[in-house]
């Protein structure tokens, strides 16, 4: 797989504390169906079915620095 985006990672980090999809859009400046796109585009080609999925795969592979 390739490596998430710069912007992937940010909805990822975002996803991770538990923002909503408009709380992830307004935090970076984008619509809520921006961000629908990039979480859709990373579970199909991770193959993940949930949030709960892509935050707990994003942390187990290291993806984002966790305090």
């Amino acid at each position: 797989m390739a490596s998430p985006t710069r912007r992937e990672l940010q909805v990822v980090r975002l996803v991770v504390d538990g923002r909503s999809d408009d709380e992830i859009g307004a935090a970076l400046g984008i619509t809520t169906k921006t961000v629908e796109g990039h979480l859709r585009r990373l579970f199909e080609r991770l193959g993940v079915q949930s949030r709960t999925e892509l935050a707990a795969r994003a942390l187990r592979e290291a993806w984002l620095e966790v305090p």
